[in-house]
């Protein structure tokens, strides 16, 4: 869908865009070049999730598009309410603190459902929410699997514009959170035992569906430079930067393209 096709089919869910906007990510980093919002990501997710399903289909022919696709669009909702918890801050909770985010995570998407309509696209909207929180259906994985390859663009577009706090660990008391590079590239390598109907898709030759390179981050950040309407038409010679970029661009309204080129930090 395009983005005023997506405005309208929320048009009941009052103040959610607004909402949305308002919720950055990446908080743990203090300098974000191009600081992305959980309006931006949504978008990203859907159109990334619309492209993974392509091959999905091809197969698992039972594989439900339209129900993935919209779940993609709310699957960060219930953050309205409790904020973004970044993916490399949960590998450092113990068993106690991931309970509790869960339990968190209810009670926003309960708050959330009670704020906005009952379905969307047809689908009921809460189900919606606890289906892509539990990823347990092939379209919930699907949906995690696009959002972290979303995660994982903005990371890389911070690094080829040479953004360097994205390109070293934070420090944790229970030892450093990888670099948001280095965590996406443990996290995707490991798809084909994290999600086992997926591993009949890897490595089989698709830039999306493949585990990415490892790369100095450092040096790439170092030989970065700021992110312009020219350049991003420019390969970076790094596979799953180029299908971000490519599918974002093809996408995105003018508003959204500005944002990746538009140093506010």
């Amino acid at each position: 869908m395009t983005v005023s096709e997506i405005r309208n089919l929320f048009r009941e869910f009052k103040g959610r865009e607004e909402g949305l906007k308002k919720v950055t990510r990446y908080s743990l980093y203090p300098v974000m070049f191009y600081r992305t919002d959980l309006w931006a990501h949504t978008l990203h997710v859907h159109w990334i999730t619309l492209q993974l399903a392509k091959r999905v289909k091809s197969t698992h022919p039972e594989f439900n598009t339209e129900r993935a696709a919209t779940m993609a669009l709310v699957h960060d909702d219930h953050e309205l309410f409790l904020g973004d918890i970044q993916a490399g801050l949960k590998l450092r909770m113990n068993k106690e603190e991931k309970e509790n985010l869960k339990n968190s995570e209810i009670h926003a998407i309960d708050q959330v459902s009670d704020s906005f309509p009952k379905t969307v696209n047809g689908y009921e909207y809460r189900s919606l929410l606890i289906e892509a929180m539990n990823a347990e259906t092939l379209e919930s994985q699907i949906v995690k699997l696009a959002d972290r390859l979303d995660a994982f663009g903005e990371a890389l577009h911070e690094l080829y514009a040479g953004n360097m706090v994205f390109a070293v660990s934070v420090g944790h008391e229970r030892g450093d959170i990888p670099t948001p590079a280095d965590f996406y590239v443990n996290w995707l390598e490991k798809i084909p035992s994290t999600f086992p109907e997926l591993a009949v898709l890897w490595n089989k030759g698709e830039v999306l569906f493949s585990t990415p390179e490892r790369l100095d981050w450092k040096h790439v950040a170092e030989e970065g430079s700021p992110a312009t309407i020219e350049s991003l038409s420019t390969s970076s010679h790094y596979p799953h930067y180029g299908e971000w970029l490519s599918i974002v661009l093809k996408n995105s309204d003018d508003e959204l393209i500005a944002k990746l080129v538009t140093k506010a930090e």
